[in-house]
């Protein structure tokens, strides 16, 4: 018997191994073939500034991610291209699949485990986010530690209630939208029955817990700086759409991997209503409850939440994918017959492998293919107009990555401003800011729509060119002067 139990350990051991072995290749696969996007040109330049500009920066601007940005401060010190330091994300997302493994475990068994480990490491999402240079791969790492630690808290000691305030306060620092997570753990409690010695071991963690991210609470409520003025009203079909991305990151067969995991969740979430019903206040199967409140609650909160401020975004909310697999695999295993089980996870290792094809084919914003268009084919003098506002900043950064002697010398305007001066020219005859602007548009600016107009007869379009994803490069120079252009 005990020579049975060893050959399982060892056979489960190496489907863990293998499994994390492809995590990991799926997660550095074509690491720096795509161009960074917006967010993540963002993080480099943040954490490339000086360090008294950059905490200014923190406290202004982006303390929501403060935590990972000192972390890739000091990894940007090695290098700062898009393979180097994406791999800091995908460090963290391989971290994540052995957890995975320890919580399904725990809750339903070395099978469920290692199904939490297989479906989280072919989940087109996390190996989307754990490819980009921005924070939630380490936020779902740091969720699934403070998991670790909240399902161990009635067991264990003063140790585990310190690790689990540490890596809870380190989560809400990483993205303030972990406080909904900690949030939905918390609610967890409610479970239990209110005179079991268990709730006093919660008290101390949690109130120190609030005490670490109080900081992080009154940024959230009274500094406010812009980080959600993206985030479109709400609506009902947001909810399908965050599923879709949950399990496929939108893409291929998203629809199919949809239903098949909330096939699963809601096998997982039967069994605990009956119990609640006959045993009201049962400690049994709370895991499944923590998980089941971690997986809806801060959807539900921030659904209610985004009539008031829109903030329903759909990556944010991935602090809900590992607690959706996690009971994704505990219905696979709780498939009955055991046939059918086995059909519906091939099917979802098929369609996810669908998905994951359709991720690294489908192109992100290229910018560094747009700014070498425009190196090529830029004169010194020429302006750069980013529509909207801001849309010049990757452009920056791709001019400043890859200096040379012929590099030409551009400016940058923002599109504002270069309304203002062609309105002076007409009415005081002032020069025009430049013989040639390039209008750079990202995903259909309404300034991109209106300029043209605007700057009409003084010049005219002489050049076009569209780039993956959203981005369009337009030239425009002074009536009689040409462009050099394809028109």
């Amino acid at each position: 018997m005990v020579k049975t139990r060893k050959v399982g350990e060892i056979r489960n051991a190496l489907v863990l191994a293998g499994i994390i072995m492809l995590g990991a290749c799926l997660r550095v696969l074509h690491l720096g073939q795509k161009s960074y996007w917006w967010d993540e040109v963002a993080t480099v330049e943040i954490c490339t500034v000086p360090f008294s500009g950059f905490w200014r920066w923190l406290w202004r601007f982006e303390a929501n991610m403060s935590f990972y940005y000192l972390l890739v401060r000091l990894w940007v010190h090695f290098g700062h291209g898009e393979a180097w330091v994406r791999l800091f994300s995908a460090v963290a997302a391989v971290a994540s699949i052995p957890l995975i493994y320890a919580i399904g475990t725990r809750l339903s068994g070395k099978g469920a485990g290692l199904l939490s480990a297989l479906l989280l490491s072919i989940n087109a999402a996390h190996v989307a986010y754990a490819q980009e240079a921005r924070s939630y791969a380490l936020l779902m790492l740091l969720c699934l530690l403070s998991l670790v630690f909240f399902l161990r808290m009635r067991d264990a000691g003063n140790g585990n209630a310190l690790a689990y305030v540490l890596v809870s306060g380190l989560a809400v620092y990483t993205h303030f939208f972990a406080v909904f997570f900690l949030f939905a753990q918390w609610s967890s409690i409610l479970w239990l029955r209110r005179d079991s010695l268990q709730w006093k071991k919660f008290r101390l963690p949690i109130s120190l817990t609030t005490i670490f991210i109080a900081p992080a609470l009154f940024y959230m409520f009274f500094r406010r700086s812009g980080q959600l003025a993206f985030v479109s009203p709400t609506h009902l079909k947001d909810l399908s759409r965050l599923i879709y991305f949950l399990v496929a990151d939108g893409g291929r067969f998203h629809k199919a991997l949809a239903l098949l995991y909330l096939l699963c969740f809601g096998v997982a979430v039967r069994r605990v209503f009956p119990l609640w019903r006959s045993k009201p206040g049962s400690s049994q199967d709370w895991g499944t409850v923590v998980m089941i409140s971690c997986a809806v609650l801060p959807v539900i909160v921030t659904f209610v939440l985004s009539f008031w401020v829109p903030m329903f975004a759909a990556r944010y909310l991935l602090i809900c994918l590992p607690p959706l697999v996690l009971l994704a695999a505990q219905g696979l295993v709780e498939l009955r017959p055991a046939w059918l089980g086995i059909g519906v996870c091939v099917i979802i290792i098929a369609l996810s492998a669908g998905s994951l094809r359709w991720y690294y084919a489908h192109p992100k914003d290229d910018w560094r293919s747009l700014t070498a268009y425009l190196l090529q084919h830029a004169q010194s003098g020429d302006i750069v107009v980013g529509c909207p506002p801001g849309a010049e900043w990757p452009v920056q950064h791709y001019v400043s990555a890859g200096p040379s002697a012929a590099t030409p010398e551009l400016s940058y305007l923002a599109p504002a401003l270069l309304l203002r001066d062609v309105q002076n020219h007409r009415s005081e005859g002032k020069p025009l800011p430049s013989t040639r602007f390039w209008m750079v548009d990202w995903g259909n600016s309404p300034d991109a729509k209106r300029i043209p107009l605007a700057v009409a007869p003084e010049y005219e379009r002489v050049d076009e060119e569209h780039f993956p994803g959203t981005l369009t490069l337009a030239l425009y120079a002074s009536a009689g002067q040409g462009g050099n252009g394809k028109f």
